[in-house]
């Protein structure tokens, strides 16, 4: 494909790409200049975070990102820079949606929304791809067979979850470690709005279930089956506490992003001719061997 034919909400591929690339870096001035003025700074841990996460990028072979951005005149401290500064649009939604903020969302309302838009299961997610119909078969009626045996009470999700994998281990709740869910095999299914969306297809669905409750779903098109154990999000107090950032900016996100990105277009600003020279869309070079995608 050559990109630079092609258009992107009725813009060139090249105007797109220069029109996002000042739009983004409008945004994070907004979120430093708001942060300044109510003198908010990145806490010490994210700043040391935010560096880990770039230089484990920048090393990764998975990423190749030390190929792509040294070439194009990006060191790693620039690169740390930037992904600290990412760190600003989180900082000021705090100050603005948590605490004693302008527009605080009180804790009844996340815990209202978890419940609601969240829930926990036990997910075995069984592919049929490359399987004979015998074997397709097979898989089928083992979660079906798991699912009668864990609403019978006779074997716990742990215990088919090692049968399947053919493991003579079974994984034992954690009831000493706050910093980490009860039931380490446990996954959180939200909504389709939300970041935890990769079952929501089954979300009305499951709602309708008791904790407790196992079902199988079939997938579309006989590509697999689905076995959920569906569980009491409210129970681990582990998910009130990790899910709170996901599930503020949930509520508020769409609002914040707005504000912000009006305010981003009030601000006047100017690029040395020497950058735009240097920072073409047709100058970028990518990486002969690479398997990352920019």
């Amino acid at each position: 494909i050559d990109y630079f034919k092609e258009k992107i909400d009725k813009k060139k591929f090249n105007d797109w790409v220069i029109d996002n690339t000042e739009k983004s870096l409008k945004k994070i001035a907004a979120f430093k200049i708001k942060c300044a003025e109510n003198k908010l700074t990145v806490k010490d841990e994210d700043k040391s975070s935010a560096e880990q996460y770039a230089e484990a990028y920048w090393k990764n072979t998975s990423y190749n990102y030390s190929e792509y951005f040294e070439p194009n005149g990006v060191s790693l401290d620039t690169y740390k820079t930037y992904m600290v500064d990412a760190y600003y649009a989180q900082r000021y939604f705090d100050f603005i949606y948590k605490g004693d903020g302008e527009k605080a969302i009180s804790d009844e309302t996340v815990l209202s929304t978890m419940k609601s838009d969240y829930m926990l299961c036990n997910v075995l997610d069984i592919s049929f791809d490359n399987l004979k119909d015998s074997e397709k078969e097979s898989k089928k009626t083992f979660a079906n067979d798991a699912a009668a045996q864990i609403n019978a009470g006779k074997k716990s999700y742990a215990q088919i979850y090692a049968e399947y994998n053919s493991s003579d281990t079974v994984t034992e709740d954690n009831t000493t470690d706050s910093s980490k869910p009860i039931d380490s095999l446990a996954s959180v299914i939200g909504t389709k709005e939300t970041s935890y969306n990769t079952y929501a297809d089954y979300f009305e669905q499951l709602s309708a279930l008791a904790a407790g409750t196992a079902v199988v779903i079939e997938k579309a098109d006989n590509a697999g089956v689905i076995l959920f154990v569906k569980k009491d999000i409210t129970a681990d107090p582990y998910y009130k506490t990790n899910l709170d950032d996901e599930i503020r900016n949930f509520i508020a996100g769409d609002e914040f992003t707005k504000e912000i990105e009006a305010y981003a277009k009030t601000l006047n600003y100017d690029i040395k001719s020497s950058v735009k020279r240097r920072f073409k869309p047709k100058k970028i070079q990518e990486p002969k061997t690479s398997t990352s995608s920019h």
